[in-house]
């Protein structure tokens, strides 16, 4: 799975494609991108979800509590 983690980053074709979907993804309200995420989400792989629990353990930890109820 790494290598084609590996691999992915370095196709040039895959790359445009990720950033044309992170523009669209960045130009959606907070309710399509919330839409958008549970989207994917409930396309994922068990040891996709379980590297998205990870990720999103540590942004919850880099970010104080305050900035979330502002």
């Amino acid at each position: 799975m790494l290598e084609d983690v590996a691999a992915a980053s370095l196709d040039q074709t895959f790359k445009d494609e990720l950033q044309h979907v992170n523009h669209w993804f960045q130009s959606r309200s907070d309710a399509e991108r919330t839409a958008a995420l549970y989207s994917v989400v409930q396309c994922a792989s068990p040891i996709q979800v379980r590297f998205l629990i990870m990720v999103l353990q540590q942004l919850a930890n880099q970010e104080p509590l305050e900035s979330f109820l502002t």
